[in-house]
């Protein structure tokens, strides 16, 4: 006969668990204070440069992404 202290019992994810998982999906994702993504880098190095503009690599992705649109909608306005 087995004792009921032989039987596997289920880990319960720890709180540290959940954090972690958010704050990845927060940096892949464009979360507040996330950098820009090298994608952004490149497309907004590209509209400056076209614009005589300074690039300004210390941009969050959504201060990349707000610059990107303002200045696409310069370019076709």
């Amino acid at each position: 006969m087995s004792k009921a202290s032989d039987k596997p019992v289920a880990a319960a994810p720890t709180p540290a668990a959940g954090f972690a998982a958010a704050e990845d999906e927060a940096g892949r994702d464009g979360g507040a204070g996330a950098p820009m993504s090298d994608k952004q880098a490149a497309q907004l190095r590209a509209l400056c440069q076209e614009r005589g503009e300074d690039f300004d690599p210390g941009l969050t992705a959504a201060q990349a992404d707000e610059r990107i649109e303002a200045m696409k909608a310069a370019r076709e306005g």
